[in-house]
C-alpha cells in the first residue's frame, strides 16, 4: 500500500509560485484579508482564484491560486 504524501503550493495569479510546502506544513491562507510572508516580504491576500486538491502517484497536491498585494 502506498503512503500518501501532502504537497501544498501557493501561486500568485500572475503564475509565480509564492511558496511550496510538504508534509506537516501549516495551511495556506483560507480567506481574503489574511496575510502571508514569503521570504521577508509580507503580502495580503485580496482574492482566492482557485483551490483544488489532486492526487498524483500517492501524493495529494493542493494548489491555491491567489491575488496578493
Amino acid at each position: 500500500m502506498m503512503r500518501s504524501h501532502t504537497h501544498l503550493e501557493l501561486w500568485n495569479v500572475d503564475g509565480a509560485i509564492l511558496d511550496a510546502r510538504d508534509e506537516n506544513a501549516a495551511p495556506f491562507p483560507l480567506k481574503v484579508g489574511e496575510q502571508i510572508v514569503v521570504g521577508d516580504t509580507p503580502y495580503q491576500v485580496i482574492e482566492i482564484i482557485d483551490s483544488e486538491p489532486r492526487e498524483v502517484d500517492g501524493t495529494l497536491h493542493y494548489r491555491r491560486i491567489v491575488r496578493v498585494k
